[in-house]
């Protein structure tokens, strides 16, 4: 009975083994292979009329169940607004999304995986440094071809963004045969869903998420929250939002270039603003349009702007950064610093530290070294800063430590004065007024003021063996009132 007990055991091993083996081979071929072949940003219309996912990958089923209704009675109630602010941005975005996807043959409903993501913005940035519209971290953004530097950040791009996120859920439905449990993986990673099918042997996710130890927290809610997503995006007039002010379509004209150029000046040329452009390429960090090996190297300008952009751009050329903007600058760490005391200092996050920088959660930082911090305080600059800050603090801490004094030097003395009326009112009704010192207890006072024990226990209602506090104040009676 042992040994059939072993043999199993050794047979879950060598499947898991094989399993994280899959794993790993198939996330290295897709990203060997996004490597190969340079990203064009030449988009490809897929129609949406009559389109059927590709019997390899099936459709994506939106079950119902009690946890999706909680979510659409948040988005419906408490989030509407984030909800009205989603579906706002989607017009903008979602065609180039679902086409991504139907170009591949995929269910084109994986779009929406970015409106929970990231509520389609490009800016978004997470507690584990995760950045743009799929909320991509620096190594398995890397690992899908996008390209992350000094001068550019492509997780920030809705088009190529969507191509590394597509590729990645195709490596994941590769690996678990599920959609569901594919879009966990996104959400966990893909070594979390991996142990959790192994060891309650089902691909089953709403069995999953009954086991309390199962999936994480957040990992329960996403499936529930992308289909509710999904179906108020898709019908959002049966679900109250009428009153929606759809943004422009996403729609562009590219043009390659072979040199580095400056967006400014190309939009000066264009007679187009500036923002409009940068708008429109979101991945580049400033004015700065580099130009790599690998890839091809393409901008984006308004519809119909082709030719006079391509007949601009050797007036556009540009050898750096009008204005030096990489995202950060360099600060050199001083003795006693930590992660959190500089994310303050330069009013950030130890997130954004940790992805400027590559490092880990509880990666340790040494003295005189450099960190990148977030653009806008040169090392001078910060210097400065920091002493008129100092200068300022030290001066506002002073006027509260006056303002403090003043105000307990006024309770102080109203205090004062109503103990001293109370004493005297005290006094008046019935005879003298005793403030208890440290030490003294009821029969030290009562052979001081020559009255028994029992007379100042009646006079002040207390018990004859009551302990006393000092600055007790008691009624001495008149000998005589016995």
């Amino acid at each position: 009975m042992m040994d059939k007990i072993l043999l199993r055991r050794r047979i879950r091993q060598l499947a898991a083994l094989s399993l994280i083996a899959a794993t790993v081979g198939l996330t290295a071929c897709a990203g060997l292979k996004n490597k190969q072949q340079p990203i064009s940003d030449v988009l490809k219309v897929v129609p949406a009329q009559g389109y059927k996912p590709d019997a390899h990958y099936g459709n994506l089923s939106l079950q119902t169940a009690p946890q999706v209704d909680g979510w659409i009675r948040y988005f419906t109630g408490r989030g509407r607004k984030y909800m009205h602010l989603y579906l706002e941005r989607s017009a903008r975005y979602m065609p180039l999304m679902r086409a991504t996807f139907r170009e591949r043959g995929m269910p084109d409903e994986l779009a929406y995986v970015a409106m929970i993501e990231s509520g389609l913005n490009a800016n978004a940035f997470s507690r584990a440094s995760a950045v743009g519209y799929w909320q991509f971290v620096r190594g398995t953004g890397k690992r899908y071809n996008l390209r992350i530097d000094r001068y550019v950040d492509e997780r920030r791009d809705p088009i190529l963004s969507t191509e590394a996120a597509a590729s990645y859920l195709d490596s994941l439905y590769s690996i678990f045969g599920d959609w569901y449990l594919a879009l966990a993986a996104y959400n966990a990673g893909e070594q979390r869903i991996m142990n959790a099918v192994m060891r309650y042997h089902t691909r089953d996710f709403w069995e999953l998420a009954h086991y309390r130890r199962a999936l994480p927290r957040e990992t329960k809610n996403y499936i529930p929250k992308f289909i509710a997503a999904v179906l108020i995006a898709e019908h959002p007039k049966e679900y109250g939002f009428n009153d929606i002010d759809l943004e422009p379509v996403f729609t562009f004209d590219s043009v390659v270039i072979d040199k580095p150029i400056s967006l400014e000046t190309l939009a000066a040329r264009l007679h187009v603003e500036y923002d409009e452009l940068k708008l429109m390429n979101p991945r580049y960090k400033s004015d700065y349009v580099p130009v790599y090996a690998d890839r091809i190297n393409a901008i984006r300008v308004p519809v119909g702007m082709k030719k006079l952009a391509m007949a601009d751009l050797p007036d556009a050329a540009s050898s750096g950064p009008k204005h030096y903007i990489a995202s950060f600058e360099y600060y050199r760490i001083r003795r006693g610093d930590n992660l959190v005391h500089i994310a303050r200092r330069f009013h950030t996050s130890v997130a954004r530290l940790l992805d400027l920088n590559n490092l880990a959660r509880h990666s340790l930082i040494r003295a005189g070294r450099r960190l990148k911090v977030p653009e806008g305080f040169s090392a001078s600059g910060t210097t400065r800063h920091r002493a008129g800050w100092r200068g300022h603090h030290r001066r506002m801490m002073a006027s509260i430590r006056r303002r403090r004094y003043h105000h307990r030097h006024v309770v102080h003395l109203a205090r004062h004065r109503r103990r001293h009326i109370r004493r005297r009112l005290l006094a008046v009704n019935h005879g003298r007024v005793h403030v208890v010192r440290r030490g003294e207890n009821l029969s030290v006072i009562a052979r001081r003021y020559r009255v028994s024990i029992s007379q100042i226990a009646h006079a002040n209602s207390i018990h004859r063996h009551s302990k006393l506090l000092a600055g007790t104040e008691l009624i001495i009676p008149d000998r005589r009132a016995d």
